[in-house]
């Protein structure tokens, strides 16, 4: 997999599925700013109110094929219908539309990386597809990791950088200054494995 962040701001993106899952896509697609339509008979609470809110579209039905046309990105959050994952993922690659089907990488062109949020900070974890459960746990475990005092952190060094900016310090010097704030920054700590491994 070749990793890269994708602008989906205001751009068409459909997300098949009402649960957990489809939550939580969805609210990083909302986050980007993309145009959101979410097609699912049923769907968690949480976005029956994004919906009421106009933060995206919600179709109270089951997907029905052309539902992909003129879609930027598709995701995929039902796992549970080869069926329809199978022909999803044929009719966005026939229309070349990048589309993510949830723990299925036979049903991707791409996989949604576990996005770990400290500020303006932004870490993505992948396991290509293949380990969604150990990228999931690696998330949970740097969140705890990378706190409010970590995100803090963040901000004072890229308020810091964009002072040097203003003041006109020119691009060497600044790598230079930055590259010497941050020898004093390090991460140490130690993995735990389960009995079983």
């Amino acid at each position: 997999m070749f990793q890269l962040n994708l602008d989906l701001g205001g751009r068409p993106c459909l997300v098949v599925g009402g649960d957990g899952e489809a939550l939580e896509k969805t609210e990083r697609l909302i986050e980007c700013e993309a145009d959101v339509t979410l097609v699912s008979p049923i769907v968690l609470p949480r976005l029956e109110e994004l919906a009421r809110a106009g933060r995206l579209r919600w179709e109270a039905r089951r997907y029905r094929p052309g539902d992909e046309a003129g879609r930027y990105f598709v995701l995929n959050c039902v796992k549970t219908d080869p069926a329809l994952s199978a022909e999803l993922f044929q009719r966005c690659s026939a229309a070349g539309i990048l589309i993510s089907s949830y723990d299925q990488p036979e049903a991707s062109l791409a996989t949604m990386a576990a996005l770990v949020r400290a500020g303006s900070m932004r870490l993505a974890i992948s396991s290509d597809g293949e380990s969604p459960a150990v990228a999931r746990k690696l998330r949970i475990e740097l969140e705890k990791l990378l706190d409010d005092r970590f995100a803090r952190f963040v901000e004072w060094v890229a308020a810091y950088r964009k002072k040097m900016t203003d003041e006109g310090v020119p691009p060497e010097e600044r790598k230079r200054r930055l590259r010497d704030l941050m020898a004093g920054f390090e991460i140490s700590g130690t993995i735990k494995y389960p009995e079983s491994f």
